[in-house]
């Protein structure tokens, strides 16, 4: 696993969009928030939504959200399971 280079400001993963995070995200709330949670691209965006609804987040541009969104699912995905396959049924007992 190649190490990942690091924002030495916030703790952000360096990668493509990292800057628009730092900017629209990191404005109102710690990186933290961001570098403890993960998620799919559907999950991050129900919290933008979440955030837009119940906190007053101002509504983004649909260009700067898929940016956003983009790179929070690429850096902090859920983890991967790393579980073998079920048996299959002729190898069951």
């Amino acid at each position: 696993v190649l190490a990942q280079k690091m924002d030495d400001a916030t703790g952000l993963i360096l990668d493509e969009g990292v800057q628009m995070v730092k900017h629209k995200c990191i404005s109102c709330h710690s990186a933290k928030l961001i570098t403890q949670n993960r998620g799919t691209k559907k999950d991050w965006l129900e919290s933008i939504r979440r955030m837009q609804r119940e906190l007053g987040m101002q509504q983004l541009d649909e260009k700067i959200e898929k940016q956003i969104v983009k790179y929070l699912a690429k850096n902090y995905a859920p983890p991967r399971i790393y579980r073998r396959p079920p048996l299959p049924k002729h190898l069951m007992p």
